[in-house]
């Protein structure tokens, strides 16, 4: 789920979850495969800040509308993704719309790369507005994501197999 959540006027964030595959089926029930909470990187040479690996994830969100008795209402709904250092990495912007005859909305983001050129904790915020430039974005969720930069060596200690002393050393 989201890490901070408020509502906005008539609709109400079910949820807003990144993962790596959304399964869909026929009657519209979601199967969610692998919720990201980061990335681990190998890392041979100093990554630049722009470095993305190709990566294929998406962001799912379900609103639900308050009022079964409001009408069609077009919102957007903003994802950005930032840096470590505050910097921008993506930002993509959906249009909907709200039916008098159906409660919630689920959108669906496809990315398809993964930023993992600064070590550190990613942020991935979500706002809504009522559709127009005129209007003011609300934010009303983030999600942290973490990318470490890991190095052949550092890979090499995690994956092995400690000794019986190292075993002990590790216990005491």
């Amino acid at each position: 789920m989201a890490y901070h959540t408020l509502n906005f006027e008539m609709l109400k964030l079910v949820y807003f979850l990144p993962c790596e595959k959304l399964i869909i089926s026929e009657d519209g029930l979601v199967t969610i495969v692998n919720i990201l909470d980061g990335l681990n990187v190998e890392e041979d040479e100093k990554l630049v800040e722009s470095a993305a690996i190709p990566f294929q994830w998406e962001v799912i969100t379900l609103w639900f509308k308050e009022n079964e008795e409001d009408s069609e209402k077009p919102f957007e709904q903003k994802l950005e993704l930032f840096y470590p250092n505050r910097k921008t990495a993506f930002t993509s912007i959906v249009p909907f719309a709200t039916t008098s005859k159906e409660s919630s909305f689920r959108l669906i983001n496809k990315v398809g790369a993964f930023p993992v050129g600064i070590t550190g904790t990613l942020w991935l915020k979500l706002s809504i507005r009522y559709a127009g430039e005129q209007n003011q974005w609300n934010e009303v969720a983030q999600y942290p994501l973490a990318v470490k930069h890991i190095t052949k060596s550092e890979e090499n200690r995690e994956n092995k197999i400690p000794t019986e002393n190292e075993k002990s050393i590790e216990s005491i």
